[in-house]
């Protein structure tokens, strides 16, 4: 087994764990269930470290990708790191100070990093090898190549998107619960 394939796996695996995770957090935390009421309280008891591991896969991952593996980034793959990137800075920061809310610096920041990953898995899954305003669909590293396809359905814009709305659904749902203690 190849590093590349084994690689591709794993992400492809941790992609799919993180939608099944996001998704289950987004109901729990508007579940009454006590039971899950008390799952909810722990992820957000330990979010930041979450968030600091997932952020620092991201960042780990992007760059396995492009500099060991040498696939090319595109434009929207420079841009969702320019906004993930700092997301693991500002938790250790906060974590280390004891910051109690993180989220707020986290959440704009991620907000614009889901627009640009929804935007990138529209050109890769719908428009396909059309021209967008921001790639040129001819150069290296095209926002519409697929250089990881596992499934016929995961490449490494879905494997961002899967990290983006972890990160974003647990802060909002920190958040939420900082604003309901006051």
């Amino acid at each position: 087994m190849s590093l590349p394939y084994f690689f591709d796996l794993f992400t492809t695996v941790g992609a799919v764990i993180l939608i099944i995770a996001t998704a289950a957090i987004f109901i729990a935390s508007y579940s009454n269930n006590p039971n899950l009421k008390k799952i909810i309280s722990f992820l957000i008891k330990y979010s930041k470290y979450l968030i600091i591991v997932a952020s620092f896969m991201a960042i780990v991952g992007s760059l396995i990708y492009s500099e060991i593996l040498k696939f090319e980034p595109c434009v929207l793959c420079w841009w969702q790191r320019i906004f993930i990137y700092p997301v693991f800075i500002i938790t250790l920061v906060s974590i280390l100070k004891k910051d109690k809310n993180p989220f707020q610096y986290i959440n704009p920041l991620m907000w614009l990093a889901l627009a640009t990953s929804l935007y990138h898995n529209y050109l890769i899954t719908v428009a396909g090898k059309t021209d967008s305003f921001l790639c040129d669909p001819n150069t290296a590293g095209a926002c519409s190549d697929r250089y990881v396809e596992v499934f016929s359905v995961i490449d490494i814009p879905f494997m961002a998107l899967s990290i983006i709305l972890f990160i974003l659904i647990l802060s909002l749902v920190s958040l939420k619960d900082l604003k309901n203690q006051k």
